[in-house]
C-alpha cells in the first residue's frame, strides 16, 4: 500500500497575522528585503516596518528633508505610524570657528547664518502639511527639537535626545558652507505653531537643554518657555 509523503511546510500558508508576529521578531534592518519578496509578505511586514521606521521621524530644516518628511504622512499605508516628528534645530552657516555665532548681535548673526527657507515661511507651510497629515490619522504628536550632532552624545559626553541619524542630515552638512549653528527657540516656535494652525494637539514636547556657551541663553529660556505654555495650551489657531 502506497503512502503518501506529507507536505513540506511553507510559510505562504501562515495566516497573516501570524506572519506579522514573525516579523516582529526579524531585525529591522532586513525588513526592507521582506517587503520586496511578494505582495503577501510584503503586506504581513508593513505593520512591523511601519513601527521601525516610521513612529518616529528625525528631520533636518532643509527642503530635501522636509519634503520627504511631507511625502511621509502623506503616504497611505505608513503615513499613520507617524507619532513623533523630531527636528534638528540646525542651520547652515558660514562662520568656521562656531563659537563665533555668539560673538555678532542679531543683526550680523542674520548675515552669518543662511536661514532663508524659515525667514520666507517655507518651512512653517509645509510643516503645517505635516502636521496636518498626521491628525488625520491620530490627532496628537510628539514634537522633538535636537540640538546636537547626530551621534548620541553632547560636545560635553553627556547623553542628549539626538537619534543616530536625521533624514537628510549629510546632504545638509555638504551644502553648508562653514559650520552649522543651533536655533533651537525658533524651531520650536515655528514647529510648534504649524502643529498649531494645522488643528493637530501637542501631546509632549521633548528638547535638548540649551548649550552653555549660548549668548541668549536667558532669553532664549524665555522664548522656549512661553512657546511650549502657548502651544500646549488653549484651542488651535
Amino acid at each position: 500500500m502506497a503512502t503518501s509523503t506529507p507536505s513540506q511546510p511553507d510559510i505562504m500558508d501562515l495566516p497573516p497575522e501570524v506572519l506579522s508576529e514573525i516579523f516582529n521578531l526579524i531585525d529591522h534592518k532586513d525588513l526592507p528585503n521582506v517587503c520586496l519578496t511578494c505582495k503577501r509578505l510584503c503586506e504581513a511586514a508593513n505593520r512591523p516596518f511601519g513601527y521601525a521606521n516610521f513612529t518616529e521621524r528625525a528631520h533636518v530644516v532643509s527642503p530635501y528633508s522636509i519634503n520627504a518628511l511631507v511625502d511621509i504622512t502623506e503616504h497611505p499605508i505608513f503615513g499613520s505610524y507617524v507619532k513623533s516628528i523630531g527636528i534638528c534645530s540646525a542651520r547652515a552657516g558660514l562662520e568656521k570657528d562656531y563659537l563665533k555665532y555668539y560673538r555678532v548681535d542679531r543683526d550680523t548673526s542674520d548675515k552669518v547664518i543662511l536661514n532663508g527657507y524659515v525667514k520666507t515661511g517655507r518651512f512653517g507651510r509645509l510643516m503645517k502639511r505635516v502636521f496636518g497629515n498626521i491628525r488625520m490619522h491620530s490627532q496628537s504628536v510628539t514634537i522633538s527639537i535636537y540640538n546636537d550632532n547626530p551621534d548620541g552624545t553632547r560636545f560635553d559626553n553627556e547623553p542628549c535626545l539626538a537619534p543616530e541619524t536625521y533624514f537628510g542630515w549629510a546632504q545638509f552638512i555638504k551644502q553648508s558652507p562653514g559650520t552649522p549653528v543651533s536655533m533651537p527657540a525658533e524651531t520650536l516656535e515655528q514647529t510648534a505653531y504649524a502643529a498649531r494652525r494645522a488643528g493637530c494637539l501637542i501631546k509632549r514636547i521633548r528638547m535638548d537643554r540649551p548649550s552653555p556657551i549660548l549668548r541668549f541663553r536667558d532669553e532664549a529660556q524665555k522664548r522656549l518657555d512661553m512657546t511650549i505654555q502657548h502651544h500646549t495650551t488653549g484651542p488651535p489657531c
